[in-house]
């Protein structure tokens, strides 16, 4: 008869955290909840455990999870058993609405550790507990905050690392915080993806693509600068961070100065640069003069260049993208410096640079001499703060600055001359990269043959794609080049009224 009379009861077991010991863990909730159940004469039908979940991370699905496992059991038990108010729910505002759906399916709510009940003196005891719990909660997550970011003031990521580096795989024992390490795997794409921004070639939804990653991926590591080696403050401020960087400063700025500059207010047209069609911009069509554009016809392996002017008679004529490119190079063979040229520019740089060694050797020595007084600045502060005399945050406030000048003046001097160099050796190099242009350009990276070609022709180039003639003026060639010889077609040379007249005919 007894038991027919007893409540069935359902223990709730959560576990915010695996290092957790002591009065709170799984265990020790256990102990307590069954003693409390023979203590109310109820009887334990099942023990629902949520081990080593948080409940900040994720408190409205843990919350609407307990609801629909206690629907699913309405009939089952009579009371639901906790260890305190604070293993049920930490907001108020939860808890109010997760206990008032209980009630509406009958079941109650018991804490073996505090005085709860449908009393009006232990409902009052349970809201108040229950605002506690959210207030203690509060408090404990803002102490770890800031816990958080005086490690970031240090230099040091207290969160998970971003793509393309990993937690330190040999981290003492004992260490609870060290500098992230260098994933190579990932590191490799990071820096490709970098560096193909950088050149202004890439939109982001093409470097999406490209690397097989969420254009979301792009957006969030184009904008970490974490991969330059730095950390963001509390109040934006760049922390020179412990780790190493993937990229130099220089370029993660430049990558920054491309997004800005392509904001959603900005009407974008079709990518002008596209590593497909390097010659895209420099070629116009000989009879409208408009440029050339050029399209993947069929899919991205083919490539055609074309004028897309209707009212012009070469209207949907096209050229094979691979047929011009070798025309192009077979240009490039034609320009060849004269041995007059080279000796006048020869002698010309040689003299400018023995005119200008000695001023080198000075602002290398000058740069050198700054960085030298903030190193010595930052050893005075740091001296100043182990002793007391500085306070200690305004000390490491100190300390940061300078190490961020000292950075700075150090990547300064890169633009420097720093060392002996052979500048006939140099020029040589120079006017045997003009002999062999066309193999230079044929090999070179995108952005290196946009920089090549802008060097090589002051003005655009005539191209027919049915001819596949060039045509163009020796002053649209930079001077120190001419024209070689004329080649025969196909991708000859001619004037522009060779061209005109031609046509006329």
């Amino acid at each position: 008869m007894n038991d027919i009379l007893k409540q069935k009861a359902i223990l709730y077991l959560r576990f915010s955290d695996a290092k957790q010991i002591g009065n709170t863990s799984i265990a020790s909730q256990e102990e307590s909840c069954r003693r409390y159940c023979e203590s109310q004469n109820y009887e334990i039908v099942d023990i629902l455990k949520d081990e080593a979940v948080s409940a900040s991370a994720s408190n409205d699905a843990r919350v609407a999870e307990l609801f629909d496992y206690c629907k699913k059991k309405k009939g089952v038990f009579d009371v639901l058993v906790v260890f305190d108010v604070n293993r049920f729910a930490r907001s108020i505002e939860h808890h109010i609405w997760l206990r008032a759906e209980l009630r509406k399916i009958g079941i109650l709510l018991r804490s073996a550790t505090q005085n709860i009940d449908e009393s009006k003196e232990g409902k009052l005891m349970e809201t108040i507990l229950a605002a506690f719990s959210e207030f203690d909660n509060s408090a404990k997550k803002e102490r770890v905050k800031l816990a958080m970011w005086r490690r970031v003031s240090e230099g040091l990521w207290p969160w998970a690392p971003p793509a393309g580096y990993i937690v330190d795989p040999q981290k003492p024992e004992g260490a609870r915080l060290v500098p992230h390490v260098i994933d190579l795997a990932k590191s490799r794409i990071i820096k490709k993806l970098f560096t193909d921004y950088s050149t202004g070639a890439f939109s982001k939804a093409a470097l999406a693509v490209r690397y097989k990653i969420p254009k979301q991926s792009v957006d969030r590591i184009l904008s970490t600068p974490y991969y330059m080696g730095f950390i963001k403050g509390t109040e934006g401020k760049m922390i020179k961070g412990k780790h190493q960087g993937l990229i130099s400063v220089q370029m993660w700025y430049r990558c920054q100065e491309i997004v800005d500059s392509r904001t959603n207010n900005t009407r974008k047209t079709r990518l002008q640069n596209n590593p497909d069609f390097p010659l895209r911009g420099l070629l116009i069509c000989p009879q409208c003069l408009k440029n050339l554009t050029a399209c993947h016809p069929k899919s991205r392996r083919f490539t055609k260049y074309y004028c897309y002017n209707k009212e012009c008679n070469l209207y949907s004529k096209s050229i094979d993208g691979l047929d011009l490119h070798e025309d192009f190079k077979n240009l490039l063979l034609t320009l060849k410096p004269t041995k007059e040229t080279e000796n006048k520019v020869k002698e010309n740089i040689i003299a400018e640079f023995e005119q200008r060694k000695e001023e080198f050797k000075t602002d290398y020595i000058r740069q050198m001499d700054v960085i030298a007084k903030l190193t010595s600045e930052q050893r005075w502060v740091t001296v100043q703060g182990r002793r007391g005399e500085i306070p200690e945050h305004l000390a490491k406030e100190q300390i940061n600055e300078l190490e961020e000048s000292i950075f700075k003046e150090k990547q300064n001097l890169t633009n420097v001359f720093t060392k002996e160099v052979d500048i006939r050796e140099l020029t040589d190099y120079a006017f045997n990269f003009f002999r062999t242009l066309d193999k230079r350009w044929e090999n070179a990276e995108f952005e290196a043959k946009l920089m090549l070609q802008r060097f090589l022709f002051r003005q655009k180039i005539a191209y027919d794609v049915v001819s596949r003639e060039f045509s163009l003026l020796e002053p649209s060639i930079t001077p120190l080049l001419r024209l070689d010889k004329i080649t025969s077609d196909p991708g000859g040379i001619r004037t522009p009224d060779q061209v005109l007249k031609r046509h006329l005919l």
